[in-house]
């Protein structure tokens, strides 16, 4: 297996097509929550349970790349930042 140097791949990283497919990933955990919200108003708890699953996995890679795209600003990479439409409403 080679190995690649961190630093490397942050240079190499297309930061807007990473900052459109996280607004993506935003957007299937927003309708996630909606669907776990549903499922638990009308008591299907098995789908309940699932869907928390897939929420706690989304958001814990979301919350990985909001760490990796501060940690490269930090280091000088140009690392791209998009906002909901809901964060930009007063």
């Amino acid at each position: 297996m080679t190995r690649t140097n961190i630093s490397e791949v942050l240079t190499h990283t297309d930061w807007a097509l990473l900052a459109q497919q996280k607004l993506q990933l935003l957007l299937v955990i927003d309708d996630l929550e909606k669907r776990c919200d549903a499922a638990m108003t009308y008591g299907r708890t098995e789908e309940r349970e699932v869907l928390s699953t897939w929420l706690e996995a989304l958001s814990g890679i979301l919350h990985w790349m909001d760490a990796l795209q501060d940690a490269a600003q930090a280091e000088g990479h140009p690392a791209v930042f998009l906002t909901c439409p809901e964060e930009d409403m007063p």
